[in-house]
């Protein structure tokens, strides 16, 4: 079957394990409880969906870089931009700089650049994208631009909205987990909860009432 494209399978199955991939009714809050145990399983499972995947390049570059030579930026890193239009509190038109931040808007094929110069100046600047550039940050987003950066993803079910508050209130202290749950009607079970069960209870509060998702 040379000529045909190839097909994956893959199905997990916890031998022995009770809460691994195992068919049934969960709570958002115990499907969360499930994965954070079970982490680096579920990674292979997500692994093995993305096969066969062969790598285009010999020493493992990005096609863009090689085939194209077009630059990636990379977070972190020192760089002469030419010909900056429009940059406030730049004399001339050249810039140098650190780039702390870059992202992607893909409707309109550009990335996005914070760069700090030496004085603590900061401008945002934009490059267009090449298609072959935005092919390989739809294959990589997270660790396109040298660094895993969080990207938000599309959601497709309420687990995904749940995972969503999870990241948005991870910064919540626990007593305000505990003001903001006052009146539920299990609050007398939450003082024994740790921080994260807490987290996970209010998320999934969150996600039920919101009407994302599946």
């Amino acid at each position: 079957m040379l000529s045909e494209r190839p097909v994956a399978v893959a199905a997990a199955f916890g031998l022995g394990i009770a809460d691994f991939s195992k068919p049934g009714f969960f709570r958002l809050s115990e499907v969360y409880r499930q994965r954070r145990k079970h982490a680096d399983g579920h990674d292979i499972l997500e692994s093995f969906l993305k096969y066969p995947q062969l790598p285009l390049t010999l020493d493992g570059s990005l096609p863009s870089e090689t085939f194209d030579g077009k630059r990636r930026i990379i977070i972190g890193n020192l760089y002469h931009f030419e010909g900056v239009e429009n940059a406030p509190n730049v004399k001339t038109q050249d810039l140098i700089g650190v780039v702390t931040s870059a992202a992607v808007l893909e409707s309109e094929k550009r990335v996005y650049i914070v760069v700090t110069d030496k004085d603590g100046r900061s401008v945002i600047l934009t490059e267009p994208m090449t298609d072959q550039q935005l092919i390989d940050y739809k294959s990589n987003p997270e660790a396109y631009f040298g660094r895993v950066e969080h990207v938000s993803k599309h959601v497709r079910s309420k687990y995904d909205v749940f995972e969503f508050f999870m990241e948005c209130y991870k910064s919540l202290s626990r007593e305000a987990l505990l003001e903001r749950l006052a009146g539920h009607p299990n609050y007398d079970t939450f003082g024994a909860m740790e921080h994260d069960d807490l987290l996970a209870q209010y998320c999934e509060g969150m996600a039920a009432a919101s009407n994302l998702g599946d």
